[in-house]
């Protein structure tokens, strides 16, 4: 999966955010390449994020303008490298 592919079945919407086609060629960690998608219901948001770092949680910030949600499913377990409040404050 990567960046841009969409999905829909019914009222529900898939769309992937992360990672990107040329993530693929940058030899990322597992981590780093973990699938974030936002899934959608009518205008309930569902952002799931995986076990992104905060360096990739910060390029898709900045990369999806305006990006926010009713929901976040938080990313990683509590490492020094996890998420950063740059989600939580969108």
């Amino acid at each position: 999966m990567h960046r841009r592919q969409q999905f829909g079945e019914g009222e529900l919407r898939l769309r992937v955010l992360h990672p990107t086609t040329e993530d693929y060629a940058r030899r990322l960690s597992t981590n780093a390449m973990s699938c974030v998608v936002e899934a959608r219901v009518g205008t309930v948001s569902v952002l799931l994020t995986g076990d992104i770092p905060a360096r990739e949680e910060a390029l898709l910030i900045k990369r999806e303008h305006g990006l926010s949600a009713t929901w976040l499913m938080v990313p990683h377990h509590g490492s020094g490298s996890s998420s950063s409040a740059g989600l939580s404050m969108r």
